[in-house]
C-alpha cells in the first residue's frame, strides 16, 4: 500500500502541519524518477514559496484507482485530514475536491498537475493557477 508516508521518504521533501495537498490515488509510476505530476507539483509549490506541505490521497490504497466514492473511506480520510481543518488545503482536481466538499473541508481546487491535463499547455492557465495558489496560501484569496 502506498500512502501519505511515502511522501515523507522523498529526499528534500519537508512535511508541514499547516498545508496539505490532497490528490486522488497513488500512481503506478515511481515518484522519485518518473512521476511528472509529482515534479510539476513540487515545482509549483516551490514557485509559490511553500516548501513544506503534507500530502494525502483520497484513495490511498489503490494504485491508479477509478475516481468513485465507493473507493473512498470517508471516515479514514476525515480522521487523517482533521488536523488540517482551519489550515490550508489544496485539492488536485475535481474528485479530491468533491471528497473534501463532502467532508465539509474548505479548500482551494486546482487542476490536476498531470502532464495529460491539456489545460497546462496554455501558460496563462499555469500563471493564473500559481497566482491563485499564492493568494490562497498567503490568506489573500
Amino acid at each position: 500500500m502506498k500512502d501519505v508516508l511515502y511522501y515523507s521518504t522523498l529526499s528534500g521533501h519537508d512535511i508541514s502541519d499547516d498545508v496539505v495537498v490532497v490528490g486522488l490515488c497513488p500512481s503506478s509510476n515511481d515518484v522519485r524518477s518518473r512521476s511528472d505530476t509529482y515534479w510539476r507539483l513540487k515545482n509549483w509549490m516551490n514557485i509559490v514559496g511553500q516548501y513544506a506541505y503534507d500530502f494525502y490521497n483520497v484513495i490511498p490504497d489503490i494504485v491508479d484507482a477509478d475516481p468513485k466514492m465507493a473507493n473512498v473511506n470517508l471516515e479514514d480520510i476525515n480522521t487523517k485530514l482533521s488536523k488540517f481543518r482551519d489550515k490550508k488545503v489544496i485539492a488536485l482536481g475535481n474528485f479530491p475536491s468533491k471528497v473534501l466538499d463532502k467532508l465539509g473541508i474548505d479548500h482551494l481546487k486546482i487542476g490536476h498537475p498531470s502532464m495529460r491535463n491539456r489545460k497546462w499547455n496554455d501558460f496563462r492557465n499555469v500563471t493564473m493557477t500559481l497566482e491563485n495558489m499564492k493568494d490562497y496560501l498567503r490568506g489573500t484569496h
